[in-house]
């Protein structure tokens, strides 16, 4: 009984460095977007090239397919952004298709975002971070529901 209630170590003492380590160890500090991704929503990334020079522009296309049972409203519209430090810049507005049968964001386009490398940007591998943000129903129990999907998006600018 004694280990309980003497010194250091006492009862309080432990409880409260245990509940602390409890706490911080149920935080998890992930790099991947995926970890935060949405089980009824799938969303991929792809950049137009691997490799891009100063000048040059790409494009971003961005593929959304909700499971089955679900679906992603087209209004409001699917947002995307970058955040900072900004690589590059995008150009126009995200373009995004309406499937004519539903009203729905259609599972059939990609959601494509034209951008420019400006000739400021140094050489090498760069990695941008973004968000993807939508709103997605339920068809079955009729609620819909916003969700931020964070991405990530590598490419190379060369010389």
């Amino acid at each position: 009984m004694a280990w309980f209630t003497t010194g250091s170590g006492s009862l309080m003492t432990r409880t409260i460095v245990l509940v602390a380590f409890l706490l911080l160890s149920s935080f998890t500090f992930v790099d991947d977007p995926k970890a935060n991704s949405n089980p009824n929503v799938g969303v991929w990334t792809h950049v137009s090239r691997a490799t891009f020079k100063p000048g040059d522009t790409g494009e971003i296309t961005i593929t959304i397919a909700p499971a089955e049972g679900y679906h992603v409203n087209a209004n409001p519209p699917v947002e995307f952004g970058l955040d900072a430090p900004k690589t590059i810049m995008l150009k126009g507005v995200l373009s995004q298709v309406t499937d004519k049968n539903n009203g729905y964001l259609s599972t059939r386009s990609p959601l494509r975002q034209t951008f420019y490398v400006p000739s400021t940007v140094k050489p090498g591998a760069h990695t941008l971070k973004g968000m993807v943000t939508y709103f997605y129903c339920s068809d079955v129990e009729g609620w819909c529901q916003r969700f931020r999907q964070p991405i990530a998006l590598s490419f190379t600018v060369a010389q």
